[in-house]
């Protein structure tokens, strides 16, 4: 079925191809067109139901209305809620978001930006992978607006909008320890990337600013490719003799989720056997028999913040400015698991 063009509109009204596009692109007033030829155009194109060509509007304007947000996984709910953030705000600045998940792979990330790029995407939301420098670099060097989010690649010098990964991870910690629970056992994802590095330093650095020996031993990294039994291995190997620890913290969510499967499995008892803590927060936290104590990030401030700073670079394409770089507070919420 052909689509109705500007020139079947302009033909069966007897005006110009210009007049319709003029009219139809809100620009009647500004161009002298009169309201009764400006009605007839409209109620026309409502009536042929005139779908406008997409790609040529972009082509006018210099830019397709539309931003990217690649993240690890879409269907993490981390990453969900945070797509969800996203989409809200952009389309409060009138743009419409493409979602992928780079899987933690740099080719596949490699690869969805030759894709989005040649789709004219306008920007990108990035969370990236451990080594990615080179894809990120490559944005730059091109002069493609993004914007890192969740994570960041230092030294690179690139607009981002993380978490106070380093502090929120110190003040946990602190609070176990003061709490009595001297050798809390720490459970993070073997990995490079900014995010978990902030969190193990606060971590190591909490622990060693009260006096505590050997807990670099109380350290375990799970590995990504065999994780639900790396996880499990972890939590075993730090509750059960010789180690008999008493609070263990999560690094990050899809660990917290894993490592309470096998404490219930193990029958412990939380808090009365094992208190716990988990960097992220979720509704299944909130619903365990004992409610977990969390931090939680600021989500929606994030995307919201990521998605203002990526329009901004896209109306400013052209110029030069400063990066903009934020780390937002979270909020430690205490429950059950550790009292």
């Amino acid at each position: 079925m052909k689509k109705t063009s500007l020139s079947d509109i302009a033909n069966k009204l007897g005006v110009s191809k210009s007049l319709v596009s003029l009219v139809l692109n809100g620009k009647a007033k500004q161009n002298r067109i009169g309201d009764e030829i400006s009605k007839k155009v409209v109620k026309l194109a409502q009536q042929l139901n005139y779908q406008p060509n997409q790609m040529a509007r972009s082509l006018r304007l210099g830019r397709s209305e539309t931003i990217a947000l690649i993240v690890a996984d879409i269907s993490n709910q981390f990453f969900a809620r945070m797509g969800r953030a996203v989409e809200d705000e952009a389309d409060k600045h009138g743009y419409k978001v493409i979602f992928s998940s780079s899987d933690e792979n740099p080719d596949k990330l490699g690869e969805l930006l030759n894709v989005l790029i040649d789709r004219q995407v306008d920007g990108f939301i990035i969370s990236p992978t451990l080594n990615s420098k080179e894809h990120i670099l490559r944005l730059k060097k091109n002069n493609i607006p993004f914007v890192l989010i969740d994570r960041c690649l230092p030294p690179i010098k690139t607009n981002y909008v993380v978490a106070d990964n380093y502090n929120s991870t110190y003040n946990a910690v602190k609070f176990m320890l003061e709490k009595g629970y001297k050798k809390t056992g720490f459970i993070t994802v073997s990995s490079g990337l900014s995010n978990m590095k902030k969190r193990l330093q606060g971590y190591k650095d909490a622990m060693k600013n009260f006096g505590v020996r050997g807990y670099g031993n109380l350290i375990r990294e799970v590995d990504y490719n065999n994780f639900d039994e790396s996880v499990r291995e972890a939590v075993k190997e730090l509750l059960l003799p010789p180690n008999n620890l008493r609070s263990l913290f999560f690094a990050t969510i899809i660990i917290g989720m894993v490592a309470i499967k096998c404490i219930n499995d193990m029958n412990l008892r939380v808090p009365q056997d094992v208190a716990l803590v988990s960097f992220d927060d979720s509704e299944g936290y909130q619903i365990c028999y004992s409610p977990i104590t969390a931090i939680a990030q600021p989500i929606d401030l994030m995307s919201g913040e990521a998605v203002r700073i990526l329009i901004n670079e896209i109306k400013q394409k052209n110029v030069k400015s400063e990066k903009t770089q934020i780390v937002l507070p979270t909020e430690f919420i205490i429950r059950d698991s550790c009292c």
